[in-house]
């Protein structure tokens, strides 16, 4: 199984090398399960997030959940990454809906993969011979309680020689996360279960975590400075991070959200903008429905 990570990761790198070496609602579309378990309408259902590993400094920030479903049926995951040098400045977010009868058969699946029996902690990098991996995070909330299931280098199974401390039941739970992983990636198994997927479109999000950096300078790749759309200077825009004082974190919404974005259209991630004092790099994380602050 491969993780997608987004292209920002060379930009937060570049951040770290530089410095020292309103909650959005859910967007429309789906319908309120009727039956079956019971699902917040407003709230996750089912996530699949990577944390940890061998990344810069922020990224955790940046980072966008390899899965997300909605109880009113809104997927959202990474899109496709364009591989071109360098990347836009916006990341590539998708978003769909699945049909009222999809949701069970995606809550059944992630059961059946063992997020039924409460919760899983197969994350002990002991018995895994593998190093500066992620932890895949499953999360799973029906009828009021929430299941969640930790495994440490998912995706790394077929390796025996890899998984030298582990029991036969970890080895079965392990290819059964990464088999759930892996049918979540790809849901066009939900219509051979009698539900239906809408078209993927791009997710702008109402809102979005920005981190505001020292200028990535690119002598060979020279680019046109963006004005900073938004009355607030940089200067004063959120707090320091805790590993670099010169890089912001940052949230905006509203009015200000939709003008950045707008201007970031045609940015990419060496594009430098200038609040009329200072000049800056900027990454971008529009915010997933239920996400806030930094």
């Amino acid at each position: 199984m491969t993780v997608r990570r987004p292209t920002i990761l060379l930009l937060l790198a570049a951040f770290v090398l530089t410095a020292c070496a309103d909650e959005p609602s859910t967007s429309g579309g789906g319908s309120t399960p009727t039956s079956g378990p019971s699902i917040d309408p407003e709230g996750v259902v089912l996530r699949l997030a990577h944390e940890g590993g061998f990344v810069p400094a922020g990224f955790p920030l940046l980072d966008v959940p390899a899965f997300t479903l909605y109880g009113d049926g809104t997927v959202i995951t990474p899109g496709a990454q364009i591989a071109i040098y360098p990347a836009p400045a916006l990341p590539a977010i998708s978003e769909r809906h699945v049909d009222e009868a999809s949701i069970p058969a995606i809550v059944e699946r992630a059961r059946g993969a063992g997020l039924a029996g409460g919760d899983l902690d197969l994350s002990d990098t002991g018995d895994v011979a593998i190093a500066d991996a992620s932890t895949a995070v499953f999360t799973l909330t029906v009828d009021g309680r929430t299941t969640t299931a930790e495994v440490y280098a998912l995706g790394f199974d077929g390796d025996d020689a890899a998984m030298p401390g582990l029991s036969e039941r970890e080895v079965a739970l392990r290819r059964d996360l990464a088999s759930l992983a892996a049918d979540l990636s790809d849901l066009s198994w939900v219509t051979e279960a009698g539900g239906s997927l809408g078209e993927e479109v791009p997710y702008a999000g109402h809102a979005a975590r920005i981190l505001i950096g020292p200028v990535i300078d690119d002598p060979e790749l020279p680019q046109e400075v963006l004005a900073w759309p938004v009355e607030q200077p940089f200067r004063s825009l959120g707090e320091p991070t805790s590993w670099d004082p010169r890089t912001r974190c940052a949230v905006l919404d509203g009015d200000d959200w939709a003008a950045v974005r707008a201007q970031a259209e045609r940015a990419n991630q060496l594009s430098p903008w200038s609040d009329g004092r200072v000049e800056r790099s900027i990454a971008f994380r529009p915010l997933l429905p239920g996400e806030s602050g930094c």
